[in-house]
């Protein structure tokens, strides 16, 4: 039994969650960076924040920084899960790539709305001006 809440292990889940809260995203990008629905991020939070013994999503940062500091810097041995769950290099483009995919695909396809509208445009436009060029005639 651990002796602390900050002793109990972090699930796998969770570590990632913390690795998305340390980069200072919102619960909506966390959701879909995971593909989960944020009510679930809201649960994994609640989870992390008892396990820290926190309030607050500010307090968690704080805490979980200082730790993976103390941590990388040799200064104490604490919980090697937090360590190996909250290293820098575990911030791969993996853990992003959904959510820059998704507003990849958003920007290509107001491109191609917005050239589609133009080549409307340009089609009424010409249809109009041959009506016209035919009645004067």
């Amino acid at each position: 039994m651990p002796k602390n809440k900050i002793d109990q292990p972090f699930s796998a889940r969770e570590r990632e969650v913390m690795d998305f809260l340390l980069q200072g995203k919102p619960n909506k990008e966390i959701a879909l960076g995971l593909g989960i629905t944020e009510r679930t991020v809201e649960s994994h939070l609640s989870s992390i924040y008892a396990k820290l013994g926190v309030s607050s999503r500010t307090e968690a940062v704080i805490r979980l920084s200082e730790r993976s500091l103390r941590e990388s810097t040799g200064g104490s041995p604490g919980n090697p899960q937090l360590k190996t769950g909250l290293r820098r290099a575990s911030l791969s483009s993996k853990a992003v790539l959904p959510v820059d995919r998704f507003r990849r695909f958003r920007t290509k396809n107001f491109i191609r709305i917005c050239i589609v509208l133009l080549l409307a445009i340009l089609i009424i436009t010409l249809v109009i001006v041959a009506f016209s060029l035919l009645r004067q005639a």
